[in-house]
């Protein structure tokens, strides 16, 4: 009662927020459940309490609202409701919110160690089986679910993202109590509670001699042999044209943002008052086609990524110190991480001809950079090209470091 002005004024706020993100722009609006200490509600204390203990509704300490304000806002929710309720009295409450709400019954982090203390001298079938429980134990507080879900049920499925995942690793961490340190990766490699405790378990060691015997015998060179070295460097960043460029830029805080090509390349007179904001890597025109044994119309029709990838292909190999000239003939590999780009949608634009035609295909084909790099340098090793899109790099110095382990 005596609230229809702010309920009028809220739904106007409300649609206010909504009309100004369809907008593209800004735009956030909160309804705030009662303040106790400041505020028209607190004047009002008196008079609402008892309506308000009523629907089950409590009041919100300045320190919980301004948590709640700093989830609110980071989140970015359009609009959002925040309420100090006790879910118990809430009466007839609808059942989206039944599947929505949970009471905070969730049981507590283990006390650090706990785990891995009751993990002690059981057989590797015990121990698996004590870890499956565990894990469903921790996915029922971290998901908030009603029940402990199938050990078969993927995280992912059950709703879990990767904050939550980041939570799991945390609390299987803080459990094992320092005995074993569970990898940030272990979640999405492992990603239900069976094939989890059954990783944990192997990872936590074996127990005794009927695990030993039940382990496959691993061979292979010492650790010591397995390691590598990453012996040159080079690259090329907007604003970085080399290693010690770049790290400066970062040391500074540099920005390489700039409104158009600093380097005044591929500008339309017609458009010259729309230069898109972007970071540009410089240089482009510079290639030295000649140097590199390239005939200029394969110059013109080459993706600029695979002219950068020669480039630096051949600066790091002289931050070596390795004489590139001297590596022809060798076995010496190459892996690279390569994704597409639109340079064919300029190919196309310019026409073509039965001359360039020749040369399209292998300049615009991502499949044939590594392959460059290699015919270049006249390497006789592997020559790979790996597009997994953001982890292309990863995957290529792994694949790389496996060749070298196996002698390839």
């Amino acid at each position: 009662a005596g609230q229809a002005n702010h309920a009028a004024a809220n739904a106007f706020l409300d649609q206010l927020a909504r009309h100004r993100r369809a907008l593209g722009l800004p735009g956030q609006a909160i309804a705030w459940g009662a303040w106790s200490g400041t505020g028209e509600a607190e004047e009002a204390r008196e008079r609402i309490a008892g309506r308000l203990a009523a629907y089950g509704e409590g009041w919100i300490t300045p320190e919980r609202g301004l948590r709640a304000l700093s989830r609110v806002v980071r989140e970015d929710v359009g609009s959002s409701v925040v309420v100090s309720a006790d879910w118990s009295v809430v009466p007839q409450r609808p059942p989206l919110l039944e599947e929505l709400v949970t009471v905070e019954e969730a049981a507590p982090p283990v006390a650090s160690g706990d785990l891995a203390r009751r993990l002690r001298g059981l057989s590797l079938p015990e121990r698996e089986a004590e870890l499956i429980g565990f894990v469903q134990g921790e996915l029922v507080s971290v998901l908030r679910l009603r029940s402990a879900p199938s050990p078969e049920a993927g995280f992912f499925e059950l709703g879990m993202d990767s904050l939550m995942a980041v939570e799991l690793r945390n609390r299987l961490n803080r459990a094992f109590g320092g005995e074993l340190t569970v990898s940030n990766t272990a979640v999405f490699d492992h990603p239900d509670a069976a094939r989890l405790a059954r990783h944990l378990a192997g990872e936590l060691g074996e127990a005794g001699p009927e695990e030993r015997a039940a382990r496959p015998a691993v061979r292979g060179r010492r650790a010591a042999e397995d390691r590598m070295a990453i012996v040159g460097m080079a690259c090329r960043f907007p604003g970085g044209p080399d290693v010690g460029a770049f790290w400066k830029q970062l040391a500074e805080g540099g920005s390489a943002v700039t409104a158009g090509r600093p380097d005044g390349l591929f500008v339309d007179a017609e458009t010259e008052s729309a230069r898109p904001w972007g970071a540009y890597v410089e240089g482009l025109d510079r290639f030295d086609a000649e140097f590199f044994r390239i005939a200029p119309v394969e110059a013109e029709l080459l993706d600029p990524q695979q002219r950068l990838l020669l480039e630096v292909s051949w600066a790091a190999l002289e931050d070596a110190g390795v004489d590139p000239v001297g590596l022809k003939g060798s076995r010496t590999g190459v892996y690279g991480g390569v994704c597409g780009s639109d340079y064919l949608t300029g190919v196309e634009a310019a026409g073509s001809d039965a001359g360039r035609n020749l040369y399209r295909a292998t300049g615009v084909t991502a499949s044939t950079a590594v392959g460059r790099v290699a015919f270049a340098l006249g390497l006789e090793g592997p020559a790979i090209t790996v597009d997994t899109a953001c982890s292309s790099s990863l995957v290529a110095v792994h694949q790389a470091a496996a060749a070298l382990r196996l002698g390839e």
